[in-house]
Parts: structure tokens; C-alpha cells; sequence
């Protein structure tokens, strides 16, 4: 079918949605079907089939079923209709029937997009008519005008005050927009201006079906606990934001299909220590970031109890009264690390809550108590050599006391110098199988000017029994990849 379309790979998943033509006719004078239905899309070389004698085929029925793509236009629309609800009436005049309807059904609403659209004398919705602060609300005509048109007559009888049972007032226009349609691409990039408070609406992670987030350019200073409800999630980028350490949090490790993560240009000294624990994690792109290259080489190149530093902080306010056991019960599923988001046993009540009390704790690497991150703590740096194709890789844990720091260091050093070791024998073997298939002539380096095999070590050779670790033994090495 792609050879009959000039080549063009066309996926039914990605279609969008049909424009409505009311110019389009149906049947040909003689009564006689003469076209196939396809699915409209833009209007491009090569898209339809049959050319004009192709019938547009509006799947109205499937159309929360298909995969769809949620722009930052729509959402800022999405915002600004809850601000100004005129805005929303003028739309729902416009947008919310047509003139086919009135002829045939006496008055009443139609169908979503059932019929044309009816003929204004003056078009206040036109691109040159609307205002410049409504930027987003004339590509959202463009770009996605039968979306939107969609959720305007399904959304506005819904809306409508006098109606019983009908009134859905609580529901904010962003959380009726995302439930209508099947979300799979969250494209959000500069959602937010300079100075203004970068906080990502919840609602926008309760699409359960999204695959690839987009949150560039947005000043975040934080990633909310919600990022754990996406399971399906398999991209994720927070390119130019103002993103910490802290400012991860440890439920990203409840999204086990992630495997690309983009943290370019943010303020990370080192990859937070979460990130080990995904093992579908295939691509991290981290470079830009402030201080990481000059905190890889300090922190590799120091001595092991340099790489604990601790972090004072303000300690825990005396309470007046015992905790809930909520509060308690809740802290113990957080400690547990368990994917609370994807339990069947525990209500969605209990979920947000628990995921209310994740905001603004940090779980220690090796006990997992849970602190707030304003309380005293110590970071650790460690190295993964290598690390998804990459040598060297720093990463910064948390621990809640200096023992448990230890617990953390001390193993991340031992497997560092074994990783390093078994680096540098696979660099000397190729050197040495390199130099055996060049010619005598060729051969700037000999043999003899290698240094002996390095035998393999033995079970205890990196053991250790206290904190500070022994020096590491001299070994003959020939090349610089730590």
C-alpha cells in the first residue's frame, strides 16, 4: 500500500484527525457509490489513496481509542479556559453546534462532529481576528481544530448550569481534556515564562498510556512524585531547567519501561544514585550540567573519605502530638520502596496521600529511611566504570548517617577497582592482538615493550574489613581508561 502512496509510510496510529469539509459529496448524481473511505489527514502529496473521489471516514466512535499528542498549546488553552470562562462560551457559540443540526433536529446539540460547522457573517475566530495574548488558542484552530471542536460539544452540554446530574464544575477543563482522548506523546516544552512558578499540573500524569514526556525549558526547579505513575513511560526530557540532585525523586524508579533520559543543561554534579536502580535504562544524556565534569574528575581522584561529605541541615521540629497512623502506615510503604502506584490493595485515596507525603523526603541508600531533605544528611559519590557504553560515570547517593554512607562507598570503591582492572586487561589484550597482526616492519611497538599479562584476582584480593580502603596493589598497565 506504502508503493501506491508514492512511498509515503503512513501509520494509523499517528493520523490526524480529519478536517471537516461540508463541500465533500457522499454520492455521485447517479446514486452509485464511487469512492472508499479513508482516514483524512493534512493535506499533503501522496496521503490519499483514490485523490478527490476518496469519502471521508470521520471515526468518531474510536476516537478516544486512537493515540493522540498533547501540545503546549492546548494545555496553556486549557488553563487560560479556566481563568476566563467567557472565553469558553464565546467558544461553545461558536464551535458547540451547527446550522445541519437546527434544520434536522429542531434546536438540539450535535453529535461531535457530525456535520459542518455553521456559517458565521463575521468570524471572530479567524487567525488575523484573535488577539495576540491567545496565540496558542489560534494554533490550537489550526493544529488541532477538530480535537478541539470534539471536546467542546462533548464537553459543553456537560457544563451547562441547570442541567441535574450534569454539572462537572470540580473537574478542571485540563483533567476533561486529557480523560477524552488517548494521550500518548506529552509534548510540554515552555509551558512557563521567566519568574512564574514551574509547577506541572497533576493532572497530566494520570494519562496512564504516555510514552514520551517533554518538560524543556520550563525553570523547573523539581520533578514531582506523580512521574511514578507513568509505567508506560519510556522517554523522558527535562533538557534547560534548573533541576538539582534533590530535585529527582526516587519514585522515577517506579517507571520500569524507561529507557532514554535527557537532563542536559540543569545543575547536577553528579547522576542521582536512583537511576541505578532502572535497568531498562538504555541512553542518559547529562552533559551541560553544572560543575559535572570538574566534580567527575575532583571526586575520582580523591581519597575514599573525601567522597562522604556531610550536609548539615535543620533538625526535625518537635511534635506536640504523636503522628497519625496514616502518616505512619504511609511512611512504612515509602520505606518499603514497593511501586505503591501500580498495587491493586491500596486505594487511589491512599495513594495520593502517600504520594503527597514523597514530596520533599529523601530515602537513604542504605536503609531506606525516609528523611525530610531540609535534615542532616551526607552525600556520596560514586563511579560506574563502565556505564551504558560510558567510563567514568559519577553518581551522588544519600545516606541518613555516616554509617550508612559507609555502606554505600565502600562497595561502589571495591567494584570501581575491579572494573577498572578488568578495563585495563581487555585494553592490553587488544593492544597486544593489534600489534600481532601487523607486519614486522609495521610494528612500532613490539612485544617485548608491552608489560606481562595481568593475571586475573583472586576471590580476596579486593576484600576489605574497615572503612579506609588499602592502596591499590602496583600493577603494569599500558593504557589511561578509569
Amino acid at each position: 500500500m506504502c508503493a501506491r502512496w508514492d512511498g509515503l509510510a503512513l501509520d494509523i496510529d499517528e493520523i490526524l484527525e480529519a478536517p471537516i469539509d461540508s463541500s465533500v459529496h457522499l454520492m455521485p448524481p447517479g446514486g452509485q457509490r464511487m469512492s472508499q473511505p479513508y482516514v483524512q489527514s493534512s493535506a499533503q502529496h501522496g496521503v490519499l489513496p483514490l485523490g478527490e473521489s476518496a469519502e471521508p471516514l470521520h471515526l468518531f466512535h474510536t476516537i478516544r481509542n486512537r493515540k493522540h499528542i498533547l501540545h503546549c498549546y492546548e494545555l496553556l488553552l486549557m488553563r487560560t479556559l479556566e481563568e476566563d470562562p467567557a472565553l469558553w462560551q464565546r467558544l461553545c457559540e461558536r464551535f458547540g453546534f451547527c446550522s445541519e443540526c437546527e434544520k434536522v433536529g429542531g434546536g438540539g446539540g450535535c453529535p461531535p462532529l457530525q456535520h459542518g460547522l455553521h456559517t458565521a457573517t463575521k468570524d471572530s475566530f479567524k487567525v488575523n481576528s484573535i488577539s495576540p495574548d491567545l496565540w496558542f488558542l489560534a494554533i490550537a484552530l489550526k493544529e488541532s481544530k477538530d480535537k478541539l471542536i470534539h471536546f467542546i460539544r462533548s464537553e459543553g452540554p456537560k457544563r451547562k448550569v441547570g442541567l441535574p446530574g450534569k454539572h462537572l464544575a470540580s473537574n478542571s477543563f485540563l483533567s476533561s481534556y486529557l480523560s477524552s482522548f488517548n494521550f500518548v506523546e506529552l509534548n510540554l516544552d515552555s509551558i512557563f515564562r521567566y519568574g512564574e512558578v514551574s509547577q506541572i499540573p497533576s493532572e497530566i500524569f494520570r494519562c496512564v498510556n504516555v510514552r514520551t514526556l517533554s518538560l524543556r525549558h520550563n525553570f523547573l526547579e523539581a520533578l514531582p512524585p506523580d512521574i511514578g505513575r507513568l509505567a508506560k513511560l519510556e522517554r523522558l526530557f527535562l533538557t534547560n531547567n534548573k533541576l538539582q540532585n534533590k530535585s529527582i525523586p526516587f519514585t522515577i524508579a517506579f517507571c520500569p519501561s524507561l529507557q532514554e533520559l535527557y537532563i542536559d543543561n540543569n545543575l547536577l554534579d553528579a547522576l542521582p544514585g536512583v537511576l541505578l536502580r532502572l535497568s531498562s535504562l538504555e541512553r542518559v544524556h547529562r552533559h551541560g550540567n553544572h560543575n559535572y565534569f570538574k566534580a567527575t574528575f575532583m571526586w575520582y581522584h580523591t581519597d575514599i573519605n573525601d567522597r562522604i561529605l556531610e550536609c548539615p541541615g535543620e533538625p526535625e521540629p518537635q511534635r506536640s502530638s504523636p503522628p497519625s497512623l496514616q502518616h505512619l502506615s504511609g511512611l512504612a510503604v515509602i520505606r518499603s520502596r514497593i511501586n505503591f502506584f501500580a498495587s491493586p490493595l491500596i486505594p487511589n485515596r491512599v495513594k495520593d496521600f502517600i504520594c503527597w507525603l514523597c514530596d520533599g523526603i529523601e530515602l537513604c541508600s542504605a536503609c531506606s529511611a525516609a528523611r525530610p531533605t531540609t535534615a542532616p544528611s551526607y552525600k556520596v559519590f560514586t563511579f560506574k566504570n563502565p556505564y551504558l557504553g560510558n567510563t567514568c560515570v559519577p553518581f551522588q547517593h544519600w545516606a541518613c548517617s555516616l554509617a550508612c554512607a559507609r555502606e554505600v562507598e565502600i562497595p561502589a570503591r571495591r567494584e570501581q577497582l575491579q572494573d577498572r582492572r578488568e578495563q585495563d586487561r581487555q585494553y592490553e589484550r587488544y593492544v597486544r592482538e593489534s600489534v600481532s597482526r601487523l607486519r614486522p616492519s609495521q610494528r612500532a611497538l613490539s612485544s617485548s615493550s608491552l608489560g606481562p599479562p595481568i593475571p586475573n584476582p583472586g576471590p580476596t584480593e579486593a576484600s576489605q574489613t574497615s572503612y579506609a580502603l588499602p592502596p591499590a596493589p602496583q600493577e603494569t598497565v599500558s593504557c589511561g581508561i578509569l
